[in-house]
């Protein structure tokens, strides 16, 4: 854009001869006011295209922020590696909660966003193979994610049977094709390498995402975590104190012997990490589009100074025969304007096509609706009109005597 910014005027000027310049005839013949006005659609054209991009990265941002994913990661800290633990992992999260400002942890194989693995299943009586996601959770998953019941029950500490007991989301009960599923048995050879092992369906949970929105949710099992194999412990704690709570917390971790520090995060973190592409994309459109409408602006303030240099003695005529301020700045900037217009009509097709493209990416996206593409051209022909402006109001102030004199 650069380049075809200074190519016009570079080429304008070496093509001036001496003589013309020297009688200060310079005239703009037709076929390069032709180019003129295609570099100005096509800068301005280049500056819609990347705001709606920004628009549209923006709002497909916001979406993924405010969308209900079916638990909720706001104060969840996640520490790491509990596995160091070893049998100790079930004292350590009991003696996290005794803190006042611990709402809730579990423990768990898997985080909704990580360390996700798949298992096969079959329900009984036949023998097709499911593949299901599996995490191994222990009590409190389900307080702690605050995830939804939608049928039966979590699983208890006071039933001993649930050590033989899953949960499924509402993805594994359609593509199990079951109508009635609490009760029934699914058979796996998870930790069983003899046989397979009758697992009763006891809960059915509402849908939550394991993935980021660029995935449909994937059907998935709730296991009960009954061997220390747990990798991460999630902590639910309140918005009071969270340095003291999570010195607290480290000091527990050295208490069981652990030597090198704590490693957590915030799940908010971990997930905003899962966008980081598309994060740096909005910040890079964004950039651009500031870029491309300055580039853009700096071209149409030089040819509208240009236009108004040609067309001055006519500006000294319609002046003295009564033209007001108001009608000089009307016709030095409708021809821009219709040009800026017209940038629009190409750039909202070529930029719904790119943007759609880009959002095919997403199995969960905002929808691309007019009023994206009428914020931006709005914008830009703003930004235009006050560039025009004070070119247009600058050669309709001037002297009319000083431009209609003879040389």
């Amino acid at each position: 854009m650069g380049i075809a910014a200074g190519l016009y005027p570079s080429l304008m000027l070496a093509s001036f001869k001496p003589v013309v310049v020297l009688k200060s005839k310079a005239a703009v013949h037709s076929k390069k006011s032709g180019l003129r006005k295609s570099l100005v659609i096509f800068q301005f054209a280049t500056s819609v295209v990347l705001f709606v991009g920004t628009f549209v990265i923006y709002s497909q941002m916001q979406y993924i922020k405010n969308k209900n994913l079916g638990f909720n990661k706001d104060h969840v800290l996640v520490i790491k590696n509990v596995n160091d633990l070893g049998t100790k992992q079930f004292a350590f999260a009991d003696a996290v909660k005794e803190n006042a400002n611990v709402l809730d942890a579990s423990l768990s194989t898997g985080l909704p966003d990580y360390n996700l693995t798949a298992n096969i299943y079959k329900k009984k009586g036949e023998n097709n193979p499911y593949t299901l996601v599996t995490l191994p959770v222990d009590y409190n998953y389900l307080s702690t994610y605050q995830l939804k019941l939608e049928e039966g029950r979590f699983f208890s500490k006071n039933i001993s049977s649930d050590t033989l007991s899953i949960i499924l989301n509402e993805a594994a009960v359609k593509k199990l094709d079951y109508k009635n599923p609490l009760n029934s048995e699914l058979l796996t050879t998870l930790g069983n390498e003899n046989g397979a092992t009758p697992l009763k369906i006891i809960g059915i949970v509402k849908d939550f995402h394991m993935q980021t929105l660029k995935y449909e949710i994937r059907p998935a099992a709730l296991i009960l975590l009954n061997t220390p194999e747990a990798y991460f412990l999630s902590v639910k704690i309140s918005s009071n104190n969270i340095k003291r709570t999570i010195e607290y917390i480290s000091n527990k971790w050295k208490e069981f012997g652990q030597v090198k520090p704590m490693e957590y995060s915030f799940f908010d973190d971990n997930f905003n990490e899962l966008y980081k592409s598309e994060i740096q994309s909005e910040k890079v459109f964004t950039i651009f589009a500031l870029l491309a409408i300055v580039i853009a602006c700096l071209g149409l303030l030089g040819l509208t100074a240009f236009t108004a240099e040609q067309r001055k003695k006519e500006i000294g005529i319609r002046k003295v025969l009564g033209a007001t301020v108001t009608n000089i700045v009307a016709m030095l900037s409708k021809e821009f304007l219709i040009l800026i217009a017209a940038a629009n009509v190409i750039a909202w097709p070529v930029s719904y096509y790119l943007m759609n493209k880009w959002l095919e990416d997403f199995a969960y996206k905002t929808e691309i609706g007019i009023g994206v593409f009428l914020i931006s051209g709005l914008a830009v022909l703003v930004i235009a009109l006050i560039t025009i402006s004070f070119q247009a109001v600058k050669a309709a102030i001037s002297n009319p005597v000083n431009s209609i004199r003879y040389e």
